[in-house]
C-alpha cells in the first residue's frame, strides 16, 4: 500500500508540467501517476476541492514503473490550450474563489497558495500573449455575474503596469492576488442586488465597507500576506482623502493600493454590468485622466494610457465602411490599428474575420460598439485568438 505523506496543495499540481509525485485519494487509491501532465484548465482545482494526497508508491508498484517497456514510444508533445481560452477560464476560477471565501474555512484548499498560483499563471500568460489575455475579460463578460471578469481585468492591469511603475516582483504578485480577491466582500450584495439600479441605504453602507469585509474573509481563510491584505483594504482610498473605508490621504496609502484603485476603476468602467453598458476604453481613459492627483496617481494613468491605448485588444469598432470589426493587436507607435471585420455592411455576421487597415479613409474608425451587442458573432470573434 502507498504511504500518504501530506495533503496536496496548488503548487503540487502545475499546469503543463509533469507531476513530481503520485497523487492518491484519502483511501490510498491512485489518482494520477508521477510524471502525469495536467493540460486541462480547472482540472487541478477540481482535484484540490475533492481532496488528494502526495504519496509514495509501494516498492512493487515503483519497480513496475521502472521496468523498461519492450518498445517505448516517443513522447508526444503536450499541446497547450490557446491563451485566450486559458485566460477566459480564469473567470470561472475567480468565481469559485469568491464563493469559497463566502463559505466557512475548510482544509480542502490552502487558499493563499491557490490564489498565488493563479497570479503566477496570469503573469505567465501575459508573457505568452498579452493581447489575448487583455481581450478575454472584455469579450467574455457575463452580464448575470460580471464581477469575476472585472476582477480579472483589474488583475491584468496591475500585472502589466507594476513593472512599469517600479514595483518589485514580490509587490507585483501581491497586487495581482489582491486584484483577484479585492471584491470578495461584495459576493452577497452582487447575489441579492446585482441588477438593482437603486440600492437601499443600508446596502450602500455595506458596499462602502466591502474592503474591510474582503480582508476579514481572506484572514478567516488564513491568508497572511500583509501586503496583499493592505492592497485589498486600501483599494478605494484616494490621495485627496475622500476615499473609503478609512479616508486615508496620500502618504498614508500604499503606492500599490493606488495602482489597484486605478485598475479597479478602469475595469468597472470598460466592462458592462446589469445596470449599464461598458464605457468605451478611449472614453474611460479620458475620464480617469481628468481625476489625476485627486483620485489617481498621474504616473499610473500615463502608464495605463501607454499600455492599453485608445483601442486595446478586444475593442469592437464601427468603420466608415459600415462594417464592424474587432481590434486584435494595438496600433503601432505611429499608425492606426488593424480591425478584423466580423459584421459586413448589411450588419450580417461574417463566417471568417477580414482584416481592414483603419488608416485608410474608407475603413477609418468612426465609433465603438459594446460587446453585448455583438453576441451573434462571438464565435468568430473568439476564433481570432484561438
Amino acid at each position: 500500500m502507498p504511504r500518504l505523506i501530506r495533503k496536496a496543495v496548488g503548487a503540487d499540481l502545475p499546469l503543463q508540467e509533469p507531476l513530481r509525485y503520485a497523487l492518491y485519494d484519502e483511501n490510498q487509491r491512485l489518482l494520477l501517476k508521477r510524471g502525469f501532465v495536467i493540460t486541462m484548465p480547472g482540472f487541478a482545482e477540481r482535484l484540490l476541492l475533492r481532496g488528494c494526497y502526495i504519496g509514495e508508491p509501494d516498492p512493487q508498484e515503483e519497480a513496475r514503473e521502472e521496468e523498461p517497456a519492450a518498445a517505448p514510444e516517443a513522447p508526444k508533445p503536450v499541446a497547450k490550450a490557446p491563451v485566450f481560452l486559458r485566460a477566459s477560464d480564469l473567470v470561472t476560477t475567480i468565481r469559485r474563489i469568491h464563493r469559497h471565501l463566502s463559505e466557512p474555512p475548510t482544509d480542502r484548499v490552502v487558499l493563499e497558495t491557490f490564489v498565488r498560483d493563479r497570479a503566477h499563471q496570469l503573469i505567465a500568460m501575459l508573457g505568452e500573449d498579452s493581447n489575448a489575455v487583455i481581450a478575454a475579460p472584455y469579450l467574455t463578460v457575463d452580464l448575470r455575474d460580471p464581477r469575476p471578469s472585472q476582477q480579472l481585468m483589474g488583475a491584468i492591469v496591475v500585472a502589466l503596469l507594476a513593472p512599469l511603475c517600479d514595483f518589485s516582483e514580490n509587490e507585483r504578485v501581491a497586487l495581482v492576488c489582491a486584484a483577484l480577491t479585492r471584491d470578495a466582500g461584495l459576493f452577497e450584495i452582487d447575489r441579492d442586488f446585482g441588477a438593482s439600479k437603486i440600492l437601499p441605504e443600508e446596502v450602500r453602507q455595506k458596499l462602502r465597507e466591502h474592503p474591510k469585509r474582503s480582508v476579514d474573509m481572506l484572514m478567516r481563510h488564513r491568508v497572511t500576506d500583509r501586503l496583499w491584505l493592505t492592497y485589498v483594504l486600501e483599494h478605494h482610498e484616494r490621495p485627496d482623502g475622500q476615499g473609503y473605508p478609512l479616508a486615508r490621504k496620500e502618504g498614508d496609502i500604499q503606492a500599490g493600493s493606488l495602482l489597484l484603485a486605478l485598475a479597479d476603476s478602469y475595469a468597472a468602467m470598460v466592462l458592462a454590468n446589469p445596470r449599464r453598458s461598458g464605457i468605451f476604453p478611449a472614453n474611460s481613459l479620458k475620464e480617469l485622466f481628468l481625476e489625476k492627483g485627486s483620485r489617481y496617481v498621474e504616473k499610473h494613468i500615463a502608464m495605463l494610457v501607454k499600455t492599453f491605448g485608445r483601442f486595446p485588444p478586444g475593442t469592437l469598432v464601427s468603420l466608415a465602411s459600415g462594417e464592424i470589426g474587432v481590434i486584435k493587436t494595438p496600433a503601432p507607435a505611429s499608425g492606426s490599428p488593424v480591425a478584423h471585420v466580423v459584421y459586413d455592411r448589411s450588419s450580417m455576421p461574417r463566417s471568417a474575420p477580414v482584416p481592414r487597415d483603419t488608416g485608410q479613409k474608407e475603413f477609418a474608425i468612426v465609433g465603438c460598439v459594446s460587446p453585448e451587442k455583438c453576441q451573434s458573432a462571438s464565435l468568430v470573434i473568439r476564433r481570432l485568438w484561438q
